[in-house]
């Protein structure tokens, strides 16, 4: 993780405006929490095909945390990318598994996902040793934020990779 500042990395898919513009709100909400000072370090990077989507719901966001937004990244730089989060999000629709849970777990980063995940995708997680904060609310997503936040400094613990590859 960078030592500098606080960086959330969105990929993927977004799915329902709703479930996007309640997780930019939550993100602004939480950070407009933090004094200034620490809130000028926050930055959300998006990586993924809904970059429009994601420019026009995190207008919210301008003069609260820097924002970058990338389109769909190849494998190399998408993983460059994720590894260099403090924590990895993800929103998700209810009809599908999202096997990008499983590439995220392979960052060894707290991963976040709005709104909550399944009860497999949370197994799964936990199998391996993964963080997943499945975030079905906003007091679920900002206390996910916060023991990121808290632990921001330490290295996060490393997935099984024997599980995982299985």
């Amino acid at each position: 993780c960078p030592r500098d500042g606080f960086r959330l990395v969105l990929t993927g898919s977004l799915y329902e405006d709703d479930s996007l513009t309640a997780l930019i709100e939550g993100i602004r909400a939480w950070a407009s929490r933090l004094a200034a000072t620490e809130r000028a370090g926050v930055s959300l990077v998006y990586a993924g095909t809904d970059r429009h989507r994601f420019e026009n719901a995190s207008r919210l966001l301008v003069g609260v945390c820097r924002l970058e937004a990338h389109g769909f990244l190849p494998l190399a730089q998408w993983r460059e990318l994720t590894l260099s989060a403090h924590a990895n999000l993800y929103t998700k629709t209810t009809t599908t598994y999202h096997h990008k849970l499983i590439e995220l777990l392979s960052t060894d980063r707290p991963i976040l996902c709005f709104p909550s995940e399944e009860a497999e995708a949370r197994e799964v997680a936990a199998a391996v040793g993964g963080t997943l904060y499945s975030c079905a609310d906003r007091v679920a997503l900002h206390a996910a934020l916060d023991r990121v936040w808290s632990a921001r400094h330490t290295p996060p613990p490393a997935v099984d990779r024997v599980r995982i590859a299985a």
